[in-house]
Parts: structure tokens; C-alpha cells; sequence
């Protein structure tokens, strides 16, 4: 076996052009597999990040039927004393905050002009434990105590070019009791706040208020719409789930993880990885094709040398062997160049990040990120794309290695 691999390393380097370009195609598709993976994850981390800390948690209950697809909002569905609720929650050890939140749908009005938008209103004392609104905050100030203001999405100011200090409108129907019409409330609001989480749907939809100025004018004192929870750690995520139903009356709650909430995003996320794996399919193919063309110029080449290696005694599964190794040493060799290289890009990127501003400008790509999009490299993958670059260059020398084997020596030796 040793005599055969140092035989393949000779013959690897015996046409060293051929051998640099074959290399070269297998560094370069294994580069761009390993900065494609690193960008998906990194965007997807930052995404799924994005979303729990600014718009789902880890965990929301609502009362059932809250949420209709089709009716919207039901504010009769609101969850009354909630603060039990909470307390309960928060009780458990994988639990680290709970908040409760009214949304509502609003029209958003400033100088005549208005539009859809969804309004929240939030815990200025617990929310910050659950969500991380006030880390986003671009121009003017954070929510505080016995205001009567507003915070509004980066988008949606810019949309109506509103400031911190300009006053708004936010009509909406309040909560009414079953059978009674819901009278209309419209409430002038300070902007306190400009905020840019980065995320789309919160950024050109929604505004945020008190919650205690939001129960008072919607006629829901001592109610929220639903309650958010916030885990120590991910992986608690199903446990806690399961825990809260088995706690919850199951005909009068619903209890939804953020994959629940989130799945928009997951389906676009999954579409354009498979997009992406696409590519690098085609791109692998065409490197494979490459590799099989360089073995099988170098089985025509030694077909009088494999008619010596024959007629010495070689065995056909020697011969094969050896060819195999061959592909296997141009595909560890051109991998680890392509892992390698691809491995410190991605490591830039998820030091330095990538400025989305400077090369998108205010272009929405559908993923809720903002500012920097940040590659994540992770061990799992610098292994399995070196794993995968030399696999593929196996499987795509054995035709040639077959070829190499089946051979008669004395068919071989006329090439002599």
C-alpha cells in the first residue's frame, strides 16, 4: 500500500500542468462551497437572531383565535390578569423574562396623509428583558415612563419624513364586547424615537407605545394580546413548549416557538439555499468532469506502463487502487487549498462583516438583518466540505480507475 501511494504521488506530478489546472478547478469549487455555506449560515444566524429579539421571542401565547389569518386581530380575544400568567412562567428555571404586549391594527396619520400599521404597545418595566427595541434606536430617545408618545420604524419615518418631536395620529378600533360595535380612538402621539432593527415587516409597519397609555385607550385595562418568553438557551425551546401547554388550558391558549412565527422567512431561507446548492452542484459537476478528464489522459498516457505494471504481476484491483489514490491525493490537495482559502475569507467576513449599506444601500433582500452581514464558519463545515472535495474526486476517478483495470496486457504492451 505504501509503494502505491508513493507510486500515485509520482504520477500526480508527472504532467504537473494538467495536474495544476485539475487542482485549481477543485480549490476553487471547494472555495466557493465553503464561503456560500458561511454566508447562508451567517445570514440565517443573524436572522433567526433579528427575529426573537425584536419581534417573536423564543415563545408567544395567545389566546386561540387572536391571530385569525383572516379577521386579523380580535382584541376579545385578549388574555385578562395576565401578571399570573407571567409569574407562573417566570417561575420556570429554563424561563429567563416574560412580557406582555397589546398589538393592534392602526391607521397611521401625520399631516393628512396616512397608512396602515400595526401598533404595540409594550412593558417599560419587562420588555427590555424579553425584546431589544432600545438598542435600535437611530434618532431621538427610548419609550419612558407616563409618556405620551410613540417610537416609529425607520421605513415608515422616512416614508412620512417624520423626526423626533413631530406629532402623529394613530386611529384605531378599540376592544368591545361581544355584540357591541367598538367605538374608533384616535390618539396624538409624540415621536419620541426612530427605530431600525433591520427587519422589514417592523421597520415599514410598525409603531411602539406604553403599554399602560395602550390599555387605557383601548379599553383593555389589566389585558394584553399576548404573552412573549424569553429562554435561557435555544435548546430548551421544545422542553419549555411542551411544559406551558401541559400548564395552559389547551382550549383557551395557543402557545407558538418563533419557528411557528417565522415561517416566511424560513420557507425564503430554504428556497435560496437550495438556490445556492444549485449553483454549487453545477459547479461541482463541472469539476468533477475535470477530474475524470485529467485520469482518464492519464490511463491512455501509461496504457503501455499499466501493460508493464500487468505483465509484472500487478493485479487489477492494484491497478485500480492506484488510481483511485491519485484522485484522492488531487482532491485532499486541491480541497484543502480551496477549505483553506475559503476558510480565512470567511473568517474576514465574520470578523469584519460585509456592509450591506455600501453595496445594497436601502434595497430590502428579505432577510431581517441590518447594517453587516457577518459569515458564520463553523467547524462542521471547514470538515465536511473537505470530506466532500475529496469523496467527489474518488467517485470521480473510478471510471477511469476501471478503465485502467480491465485492461489486457497484452493489448496494453502494443502500445509499446
Amino acid at each position: 500500500m505504501v509503494a502505491l501511494i508513493k507510486l500515485a504521488f509520482r504520477n500526480v506530478f508527472r504532467n504537473r500542468r494538467r495536474s495544476i489546472i485539475t487542482l485549481s478547478a477543485i480549490a476553487l469549487g471547494l472555495l466557493s462551497l465553503v464561503v456560500t455555506q458561511g454566508m447562508m449560515n451567517g445570514i440565517g444566524k443573524q436572522s433567526e437572531l433579528n427575529i426573537i429579539n425584536y419581534d417573536t421571542g423564543h415563545l408567544k401565547i395567545y389566546r386561540i383565535g387572536f391571530a385569525d389569518e383572516k379577521a386579523g386581530f380580535d382584541l376579545e380575544k385578549s388574555i385578562t390578569d395576565p401578571g399570573e400568567i407571567i409569574t407562573e412562567l417566570e417561575k420556570l428555571p429554563e424561563v429567563q423574562a416574560a412580557t406582555g404586549r397589546i398589538m393592534f391594527p392602526a391607521l397611521f396619520i401625520y399631516r393628512g396623509e396616512s397608512m396602515p400599521a400595526i401598533a404595540t404597545g409594550i412593558d417599560l418595566e419587562k420588555d427590555g428583558k424579553v425584546f431589544s427595541l432600545a438598542e435600535t434606536i437611530t434618532e431621538g430617545r427610548f419609550l419612558e415612563r407616563g409618556d405620551k408618545s410613540v417610537l416609529v420604524g425607520e421605513k415608515l419615518a422616512n416614508i412620512f419624513e417624520i423626526k423626533p418631536g413631530d406629532w402623529i395620529t394613530l386611529q384605531a378600533r378599540t376592544r368591545s364586547e361581544a355584540g357591541k360595535v367598538s367605538p374608533i380612538q384616535a390618539l396624538d402621539l409624540e415621536v419620541a424615537g426612530i427605530i431600525s432593527t433591520g427587519n422589514p415587516k417592523i421597520d415599514g409597519l410598525n409603531v411602539f407605545l406604553p403599554l399602560s397609555l395602550t390599555q387605557e385607550s383601548m379599553l383593555m385595562p389589566n389585558m394584553v394580546t399576548d404573552i412573549t418568553i424569553r429562554l435561557s438557551s435555544l435548546r430548551y425551546l421544545a422542553q419549555v413548549e411542551k411544559e406551558i401547554n401541559l400548564r395552559l388550558e389547551p382550549e383557551e391558549f395557543e402557545v407558538n416557538t418563533w419557528i411557528d412565527l417565522a415561517q416566511s422567512f424560513l420557507s425564503l431561507h430554504r428556497l435560496k439555499k437550495i438556490g445556492s446548492m444549485i449553483f454549487l452542484a453545477i459547479f461541482v459537476t463541472i469539476t468533477a468532469v475535470g477530474i475524470v478528464n485529467t485520469m482518464l489522459m492519464a490511463s491512455f498516457e501509461r496504457t503501455n506502463e499499466i501493460g508493464m505494471m500487468a505483465a509484472m504481476g500487478m493485479k487489477a484491483r492494484e491497478i485500480r487502487r492506484l488510481f483511485l489514490i491519485e484522485g484522492g491525493i488531487l482532491g485532499a490537495m486541491g480541497s484543502s487549498i480551496g477549505v483553506l482559502v475559503g476558510s480565512i475569507l470567511t473568517f474576514l467576513g465574520e470578523v469584519y462583516g460585509i456592509n450591506l449599506t455600501a453595496i445594497y444601500g436601502d434595497v430590502d433582500m428579505g432577510y431581517p438583518i441590518r447594517g453587516y452581514w457577518y459569515t458564520d464558519l463553523t467547524v462542521g463545515l471547514v470538515i465536511g466540505s473537505l470530506l466532500f472535495g475529496i469523496t467527489i474526486s474518488v467517485l470521480a476517478s473510478f471510471y477511469p480507475a476501471q478503465r485502467a483495470a480491465r485492461m489486457e496486457p497484452t493489448d496494453a504492451l502494443r502500445h509499446i
